[in-house]
């Protein structure tokens, strides 16, 4: 009796230990090349994955709340780090290098190549510098041929001593037979920041507060 109770206990250990969590909240991020199904152009995709120690992961760190969104589960084999999402979609795999440092991640079938993910860490206090965001989106419609693009640019200068300057720039471009119509704005705005485990918060000299996320490369 005590030599079947080693036995089992030998043969299902190694079973229990193939699937695990990451053992501290851990950052993946990656820029992946895509194609455009509307107007057949060549666009990016940005890629990150905030993993908790529970087995839940969000994709979705552009959200103030993002830090308590749950977009699925994952579940950590080997070097594979395979997510089940919420709603109903195929379940995708980040494959991690050797060193854990970097991997790789495909998202959808519009993907043009697989997407090199880094992995980040948090910062008490933002490099000093410029960051800039550029978007560009765009809708098509059948009737009257109507195509509407939207580019906007969000240039953020983090400065020392924990503050900023935002400069806000977006362009509406309206296209039809006929028409071609432009309207444009811009912003520029200044405050303080305060970073906290991933967790950006914009205090503008307005008034305003702005939450998001900021992670920073390893070294």
């Amino acid at each position: 009796m005590v030599f079947r109770t080693w036995l089992w206990v030998l043969v299902l250990l190694p079973l229990f230990g193939t699937s695990q969590t990451f053992k501290v909240p851990t950052v993946y991020a990656g820029v992946e090349m895509v194609h455009d199904a509307i107007d057949f152009s060549t666009g990016r995709m940005d890629n990150v994955f905030y993993f908790r120690t529970d087995g839940s992961f969000t994709e979705t760190l552009y959200e103030e709340k993002w830090k308590s969104i749950k977009d699925g589960g994952y579940k950590l084999t080997g070097k594979h780090v395979i997510l089940e999402y919420v709603e109903e979609r195929e379940k995708d795999t980040l494959f991690l290098d050797a060193d854990g440092k970097t991997g790789k991640y495909r998202c959808c079938g519009l993907s043009l190549g697989w997407a090199t993910m880094v992995k980040m860490k948090s910062v008490k206090e933002i490099p000093a510098g410029l960051y800039s965001y550029e978007t560009a989106s765009s809708l098509s419609a059948t009737t009257d041929f109507v195509q509407t693009k939207v580019f906007s640019n969000d240039d953020i200068y983090f400065l020392a001593g924990k503050r900023f300057t935002r400069d806000k720039k977006s362009m509406v471009a309206l296209t039809s037979a006929n028409t071609v119509l432009t309207a444009t704005g811009d912003d520029s705005l200044t405050g303080s920041y305060t970073v906290t485990e991933g967790v950006l918060t914009l205090m503008y000299d307005d008034g305003e507060i702005e939450k998001g996320s900021f992670f920073w490369m390893l070294d």
